[in-house]
C-alpha cells in the first residue's frame, strides 16, 4: 500500500485525489511534516513501512534564492530526521 505523507504547505488534498486516479488505487494519506521526527516515527512504526521515497520539497525551487533557510530546513533537516527515524526503526529501503 502507498501512503503519501505531506504537510500540505503548498499542496492540497485535491492533488492527492488526482494521484489516486492516475494510480488506479486508493492511497492512505498521512498529514505530517518531514521535519517532525515524532510524527514520521509514528507513521513508519504503525504502518509497517518497508520503503521510503523522499520527494519532500516546496514546488517553487526559484524561491530558494529568496528563502534559503526554508529550503535548507525542508531538504537537509527533513532528510536528516527521516534518516534518523529509519535508523531507529530499521527495515526500510530508501530512495532519497
Amino acid at each position: 500500500m502507498s501512503s503519501p505523507v505531506d504537510n500540505l504547505s503548498d499542496s492540497n488534498e485535491v492533488s492527492l485525489e488526482r494521484v489516486q486516479s492516475i494510480c488506479g488505487r486508493s492511497l492512505v494519506f498521512r498529514h505530517a511534516d518531514i521535519r517532525d521526527e515524532a510524527a514520521i516515527y509514528d507513521i513508519i512504526r504503525c504502518c509497517g513501512v518497508t520503503a521510503v521515497v523522499h520527494l519532500a520539497g516546496p514546488k517553487a525551487a526559484g524561491e530558494s534564492n529568496v528563502q534559503p533557510m526554508t529550503y535548507y530546513e525542508n531538504n537537509v533537516l527533513g532528510t536528516m530526521r527521516l534518516v534518523s527515524v529509519m535508523t531507529k526503526t530499521k527495515g526500510q529501503e530508501a530512495c532519497l
